[in-house]
């Protein structure tokens, strides 16, 4: 599988995520090593540990309109492809990777806590928020999910069916498998990986791209090139459609439920160009179009929705939900973000770049 279809079906899953607890203890954890700064990556599976993590990170203040200007890099460290970053729920960890890597950090130190590396077929498509589990897949049809600190498996999704992508929801209950025989998302129970729902009812004459979770693991979104639509998970109907007039590069729903952002290039004061849309995201209706420099390729609300954040070429740009003025633009990256995500207290933002580095930002107290 090309790397620029991984990227596709990563680029979207970014609210990522399942498993929570879920180790099997009959499976014999890999050899450990200390993390060294001069290792080499370690073979399918296994990790490499440091310490076990200390006390959670000090309490810093909510990114907001007020102290967005006065946002700091607060640690950086280098990683090659990051296509991903994922927050552990009790936010004192956080995970950044690629098709083949993960590499967990200490939230306050920035400090390798474990690598897990995957060797080719092997690719690792999700990470979860709930334990920050690892999901991977050798032939695209399996699933599995193995332990973040000892690359151990802990669990298997069998299928001979081949699968477009996956997703895990943040509540860490679900595995979302799209199916790459008709337009269809089957719902796996991560706990026993048992099939429990199959979602239909997306109308595209395109592949499906990529599917997500909403924060609160209840609705889920589908996008295929210029068209987003959501379905309730609970009875299964769908919800508005999003139409744009090219392919969407970058989508995210806020906490609360209101709001769809997307970015995709799009026709305003009768020119084509780089679009930041906000949605109603209940009936449909579009409330914004922001014209940008460069279109985004990732897109975050920070927790409570009162900040988006968007990746605009090599910049962050912060923007108040209330008003949708510009609040601050963070420069430290040197080329495309690839991936945000703001930390479960919204006090942190971390950003991943095709540059080969992991920025992490947060704002004065």
């Amino acid at each position: 599988m090309s790397h620029k279809k991984i990227a596709l079906i990563l680029g979207a899953l970014l609210a990522v995520a399942t498993a929570c607890g879920l180790f099997d203890t009959a499976n014999p954890s890999p050899t450990t090593q200390p993390v060294s700064p001069s290792e080499n990556q370690p073979q399918t599976a296994t990790a490499v540990v440091s310490p076990a993590i200390g006390q959670p990170p000090v309490s810093k203040a909510e990114i907001n309109l007020q102290n967005a200007g006065q946002m700091k890099e607060s640690g950086k460290i280098d990683f090659e492809n990051p296509l991903g970053i994922v927050w552990s729920l009790d936010g004192r960890r956080l995970a950044v990777f690629n098709p083949q890597q993960a590499n967990l950090l200490d939230a306050k130190s920035m400090e390798s806590q474990a690598k897990v590396s995957f060797e080719r077929p092997d690719v690792l498509y999700a990470v979860s928020p709930a334990g920050l589990t690892l999901v991977s897949s050798k032939d695209q049809a399996t699933v599995e999910l193995h332990d973040s600190q000892t690359g151990s498996l802990v669990l298997t999704v069998p299928s001979d069916a081949p699968f477009g992508n996956l997703a895990v929801s943040p509540d860490g209950k679900y595995l979302a498998r799209t199916s790459e025989e008709e337009i269809s998302t089957t719902l796996y129970d991560t706990a026993s990986g048992q099939a429990v729902a199959i979602l239909s009812g997306f109308q595209t004459a395109a592949p499906v791209y990529s599917v997500s979770f909403s924060a609160d693991s209840k609705t889920l979104v589908w996008l295929s090139r210029g068209r987003v639509q959501l379905t309730d998970i609970h009875n299964q109907a769908m919800g508005a459609e999003f139409g744009h007039e090219d392919f969407v590069n970058a989508l995210a729903i806020s906490d609360n439920g209101k709001w769809l952002a997307t970015c995709a290039a799009g026709t305003i004061d009768d020119d084509m160009a780089p679009l930041l849309n906000i949605w109603d995201a209940e009936n449909g209706k579009s409330l914004q179009k922001i014209r940008l420099d460069e279109s985004c390729s990732a897109l975050q609300f920070s927790p409570g929705s009162a900040m988006l954040a968007g990746g605009s070429g090599s910049r962050i740009i912060l923007w108040d939900t209330q008003t949708y003025q510009q609040a601050a633009i963070l420069s430290g990256h040197s080329d495309r973000i690839s991936a945000l995500a703001f930390s479960p207290d919204g006090a942190s933002l971390a950003s991943a770049s095709a540059d080969g580095t992991l920025h992490l930002w947060t704002a004065a107290p």
